[in-house]
């Protein structure tokens, strides 16, 4: 009831009952008219200020080195500081990833495939005789041999050497060369370089002779302790087709060795052990282990295309 009869007063004020629609129009037009000349106003006044900030000149004998006593005390002009931070590429002006040596707590590098070879003459308390090169880290294999025993040990990466446990098998990255940390030290070691020779394939005769016979002495000098002989008579890696393995192939086979003595050449790929087929990296020593423990072994190749069947008895 108050509001209405608030209302009511207004409506019957004579100030207001004096004004006719057309005053009021006018009245409303006239303010929007002054908020406009103000918005505009300050859109102006905006813009001038801007200008002149852009277009300032320093005084004649402005000197913008004061703001900053370091540089003014190492007597360096801003151009140079600024050259000199460029040369840094603190902020990575030409996009390299930076390579950081990091170090962990118990101070060794973490970042350690960015470790260059040691360039010292290393020595080691082992000496390689082999590596099994898969391709992939969790199947590679090296062999080493202590000089105070008579049997070779086989690793794999990540492992440590027997009875020398600060050395570490860092990385088998190639089918010859093994990487050894040492703390923070990179030890990189290559097989010994063998006079290999390429054997030469007898196409006439592929299915001829493929049975082979020899002595169990014969064979266990050829294969040598933890197959550190064996294992540098020829190198065996997975042959990968369409992500599938078909088995190993063999090359850079040593002439007079066992391999040689089976008639196997360069580039034959092993595709059975008696019966199991080689499907899988990490049966990479299936034909060495045959070998020596087997007396009769069935080998399955592939000859350029061709299947072939090769019996080896050992007495």
């Amino acid at each position: 009831m108050q509001k209405i009869k608030l209302f009511e007063n207004i409506t019957n004020n004579k100030f207001f009952a004096k004004l006719s629609k057309e005053n009021i129009l006018l009245a409303r037009n006239l303010s929007l008219t002054f908020a406009t000349c103000i918005l505009l106003s300050n859109i102006v006044n905006t813009t001038a200020s801007l200008y002149l900030l852009d277009n300032s000149k320093p005084a004649p004998n402005f000197n913008r080195h004061v703001y900053n006593p370091i540089i003014l005390s190492a007597n360096v002009s801003y151009p140079q500081m600024q050259e000199k931070i460029i040369d840094r590429n603190i902020f990575n002006i030409s996009g390299e990833i930076p390579v950081e040596d990091t170090v962990e707590n118990n101070g060794l590098i973490q970042n350690f495939d960015s470790v260059p070879c040691s360039k010292n003459d290393e020595k080691l308390p082992v000496e390689l005789v082999g590596i099994l090169f898969t391709g992939n880290p969790n199947t590679n294999l090296v062999t080493f041999k202590d000089s105070r025993i008579p049997t070779a040990d086989v690793y794999k990466e990540g492992q440590t050497l027997i009875e020398n446990e600060s050395y570490e098998i860092y990385k088998i990255p190639t089918p010859s060369t093994v990487q050894i940390r040492q703390a923070n030290t990179k030890i990189c070691l290559s097989t010994g370089t063998q006079s290999r020779y390429p054997i030469e394939s007898d196409k006439n005769n592929q299915n001829e002779g493929q049975s082979y016979e020899f002595t169990s002495d014969f064979v266990d000098e050829q294969i040598g302790p933890g197959f550190s002989k064996i294992l540098n008579s020829a190198r065996l890696v997975p042959e990968v087709s369409n992500g599938k393995t078909l088995g190993f192939k063999i090359f850079s086979i040593t002439a007079g060795s066992l391999f040689d003595k089976m008639k196997l050449e360069n580039g034959d790929v092993i595709t059975t052990v008696n019966g199991i087929k080689l499907e899988d990296p990490s049966q990479g020593f299936k034909l060495y282990e045959a070998l020596q423990d087997e007396t009769n072994i069935v080998i399955e190749i592939n000859r350029a295309g061709m299947q072939m069947t090769k019996k080896v008895t050992v007495r």
